[in-house]
């Protein structure tokens, strides 16, 4: 079920608990304890109240930041480590860097910039296979990504025997928002339970307000279920998601 999908569940539910309150009201007052609990369970069943922090009316600000994370050739179908999908964020994110173009707010893409002996692919002992190596196609960034000229890039992963799924981990992009007087990113890109995951929460870690794109994310889902845990685990910490297409 899409996000979009549970909203419309929540607040079909949400309208039946309170034509329950006020069709006893009209009878007196008294509630059934059997509706009473049918209203209160037809709600809490709706997994996006417990899952996630709707941001309905998002709209940019002069202290936001877009951080769009690793929308690279190897991450993308037909890539070495392709998401499934992984295509569909990229008019999303085209059209939220129209948008913060307008508002004169600053870009960061993140990219991992692997050497060819990097510690997490497989035949170096890692998890995964060869990717993005540093001056490689598969390393570019998606053609299709309309990446404006003053975009500020962001290489993660250069060290040979650390793995960096963070857009924070051993970069300055922290010290680069707080120069800027940035308090809140907007985050988008791939992949949602690994780069996204980690990067949201360091910019938390950090002391940032986030606002998740959900459309413009995608997972990896080794397992089925990873990329909606994943999502879980931001709103969790704090982070806040925003469901609109911005097309």
């Amino acid at each position: 079920m899409s996000l979009g999908q549970k909203l419309g569940v929540i607040l079909k539910n949400t309208k039946l608990f309170f034509n329950v309150l006020k069709s006893t009201g009209n009878s007196g007052g008294k509630m059934k304890r059997r509706e009473l609990l049918k209203g209160m369970a037809a709600i809490s069943a709706s997994p996006i109240l417990t899952t996630h922090a709707l941001e309905e009316n998002f709209m940019f600000s002069e202290h936001d930041a877009l951080i769009i994370v690793d929308v690279q050739n190897d991450f993308l179908p037909g890539g070495s480590l392709g998401v499934v999908d992984g295509n569909a964020v990229i008019p999303v994110i085209n059209s939220c860097i129209e948008m913060a173009s307008a508002n004169q707010l600053p870009m960061y893409a993140t990219r991992d910039w692997h050497p060819i002996d990097h510690c997490s692919f497989v035949e170096n002992g890692g998890t995964w296979p060869i990717h993005c190596v540093a001056g490689s196609e598969g390393a570019e960034f998606s053609k299709e990504l309309k990446l404006p000229n003053n975009i500020e890039i962001i290489d993660k992963g250069t060290n040979r025997d650390k793995e960096a799924y963070s857009g924070f981990q051993g970069t300055d992009l922290s010290e680069r928002l707080n120069k800027k007087s940035v308090n809140r990113v907007i985050v988008g890109g791939i992949a949602t339970d690994y780069c996204v995951l980690n990067t949201v929460n360091d910019a938390l870690d950090n002391n940032f307000e986030v606002i998740l794109l959900t459309q413009a994310i995608r997972a990896v889902n080794l397992n089925p279920d990873d990329g909606e845990k994943a999502i879980k685990s931001m709103v969790s910490k704090g982070a806040k998601i925003y469901d609109g297409l911005f097309l």
